[in-house]
Order: structure tokens, then sequence, then C-alpha cells
């Protein structure tokens, strides 16, 4: 079991890990923010959730954009080039290459050349758009994939093929009493659920119950799934297993000053984050983007830090989540992600189920929502 908290095995992976940093960064900075070179990822148009799909796999085929079958068709490797522009090689052959001819896009086993070399340009949404040296690569009213120039509705998620581990932090403590019974903090309800839903997408899920935050910062580079039902703040994820300091950490952005042991988002490598597919933090604040003053504080911005690390997607709350809403908003969302909807429409459902005190204005989210997180 990968996940087994133990002090010692725990020194022993921050040294993995710090060596396995040193390693990554050169990696991650190449690679455009959110990708791996060598992966493999379906590619799906967000005008209308359909996926690039090799028809046949015949030298000179048009490609297409068609229904999500989840074969080997729809599959595709983006392999970075030298010049910092990618190849993206079908699953069926890696020697047939997404290629542009005139204005289609084909599949082709010609040797890589420029009309092979795609730039993939992450947009401030979190998806991409794949630029040809004559255009943009997106589809036709007929779902035939083309090249076109100017600027068309031609947005590409990036979903990867592989399913990885899947976390929830939540917390169990008492915080005061009331005529000498005990008061208790407890946001575990939605953790079963969680991992029913996870586990059947395939995921490998893990329920943390009073972790602090070194653990959980650690896995921000290697989960796909990644959500904390506890306290927040302004810039902090809160990791509370007590009232007194010791027994609280965070994860922060590192301008903040912390009375806590805490953990700093941008002390991560750039696109450290790239496997990361969703975040969500239902603490307190930790989308906010505007001081108690009224001004804009999104340098602040838990939620956009952790995305600028490569996540491709992350959401928190602009005010006070009250516990049992929480937790039934997380329950509510991964309901929805388990029958194939999209992070927004997940996030929209769960919102308008609980907006009386987690309304849909009250989300804040940074990265791409149009992608799925079932394969």
């Amino acid at each position: 079991m990968k996940k087994k908290v133990v002090s010692v095995v725990f020194i022993t992976m921050m040294v993995v890990i710090i060596c396995l940093s040193s390693i990554n960064v050169i990696a991650a900075s190449n690679d455009v923010l959110g990708l791996d070179s060598g992966t493999v990822y379906y590619i799906k148009n967000s005008v209308n959730n359909t996926y690039l799909t090799v028809p046949t796999l015949s030298n000179g085929t048009q490609l297409t954009a068609a229904s999500f079958t989840g074969s080997i068709a729809q599959r595709w490797i983006l392999t970075r080039q030298s010049d910092g522009k990618y190849v993206l090689a079908s699953a069926l052959n890696t020697g047939y290459r997404m290629t542009v001819s005139g204005s289609t896009g084909i599949i082709s086993n010609a040797a890589i050349s420029a009309n092979q070399k795609f730039t993939m340009d992450r947009t401030d949404g979190g998806a991409y758009n794949i630029l040809a040296s004559s255009g943009y690569v997106t589809k036709n009213n007929s779902n035939k994939i083309i090249v076109y120039s100017p600027y068309p509705s031609g947005i590409w998620s990036l979903e990867r093929v592989s399913h990885g581990d899947a976390d929830i932090y939540s917390f169990y403590f008492q915080y005061g009493s009331v005529l000498l019974i005990p008061k208790y903090y407890d946001s575990r309800g939605a953790n079963s659920t969680f991992l029913s839903k996870v586990s059947s997408m395939g995921y490998t899920g893990f329920s943390f119950v009073n972790l602090m935050a070194a653990n959980p910062y650690s896995y921000l580079k290697s989960d796909d799934i990644w959500v904390h039902h506890g306290h927040g703040n302004t810039s902090q994820i809160i990791f509370q297993k007590g009232m007194d300091s010791a027994d609280i950490s965070t994860i922060k952005i590192s301008a903040l000053p912390s009375s806590y042991t805490s953990y700093n988002i941008n002390s991560l490598a750039t696109n450290s984050l790239h496997k990361l597919r969703v975040l969500i933090t239902t603490g307190c604040y930790s989308g906010l983007t505007f001081d108690a003053s009224g001004n804009p504080t999104p340098s602040n911005n838990v939620i956009e830090a952790i995305v600028d690390r490569g996540a491709h997607c992350a959401i928190g709350f602009h005010s006070s989540v009250d516990l049992p809403e929480g937790t039934n908003w997380i329950k509510d969302f991964f309901d929805q992600i388990e029958k194939r909807k999209t992070i927004y429409e997940s996030i929209e459902h769960a919102c308008n189920r609980y907006e009386k005190t987690t309304g849909f204005k009250d989300i804040y989210w940074v990265g791409d929502i149009d992608a799925c997180l079932k394969h």
C-alpha cells in the first residue's frame, strides 16, 4: 500500500521525493503547463464533448471528432520535440501521427516533419489550443478535423487515460464542551461516498483522518484527485487534529506569514502538479479573491496557485462553508462525476442542490472545467 503514513517511512519518502524532484524539475520546466511528454491522453473538443478519433488506421484518412467510446482509436501519445512542439501519435500504432494536409487533419505514417508538429497552447481556462503552422486544429459541422484560421471555437481538453490515486482528507477532534458535554468537529461524512465513487471509476482511493499537512503536500505531485474537507482561510488550506498550535499545519501561498508549520505551494516546481486532474477544498474563503476591505488579492489565492503549478483544475469557496453542506456538496459532486458529467456540470448540480449556503456564486474555480474524470 503506497500511502501508509509512518514516520520512518515518511522520512525515507521525503529523501526519495527530494531526489526525484531534482530530476523532475528539468522535465517539468520543458513541458507545456499541465502536460507530461510520453503520456497517453484522450483529447476532447469542448464545444460538443466529442473526442479526437482515428476512424480507420489507413494512411491519409481524415480524423474525426466522435462520441466517447474509450477505445484505443481515441488515445493519443503526446511527445515533446526539441523545438518545444508536440507530436500526437495514435495509440493504435505510434508510427501513425496526426498530420496537417492542406486544411484537413489526417492520420499519416510519414516521417516526422513540420506538418506533424503542433504547438500546445494552454488557455486561461486550462484547456488547450492545438496550433499547426497554418492555423488551429478544430472540427467542422460534420465533425471532421480541419485546420482553420483565424481563431475557431475548438478548444481541447486533455484527459489522461491512466488512473492514479484519489485522496480525501477529513478531520475529527474535540473543540470544546457545553455543560460538560464534549463538542466535536467531524468532517468524515463524505469519505465513504468518495471512496465508492472514485474506486468505481478506476482510481485508487484513500481516506485520511487527522493527517497533518506534510503528507498531503507531498501527494499533490502524485495524485489525480485531491480533496480537503476541513478548515481554511484566505490563501491557506488548514489541517487540524486538535486545538493546540502543534495540532495545526497548513498548505499556503509562500508570501503569507503563518503561525503554524506550513508548506508553500509556490515552492513547488513549475508543472510539478501536471498529474493533478482536480483539487477541491471546502475550507472557508479558500477561493477568496478580495480581502475584507474589498481589495483584489489574486496573487494570494490558493486555488490560482495550484493551477499555476500545472494542475488541470482547482475548486474552492469565496465564503464560509457550513460543515454539513460541504459534506453533501462533495457527495453530490462525485455522484455526478461518476455519471460521466463534466467538472462544470458536477459543480452546477452540487451547488444548485445546496445553494442556500453554498450557492453557485460562492464557488471559485480555475482551470479546465469541461474535462471528465471518468473514462
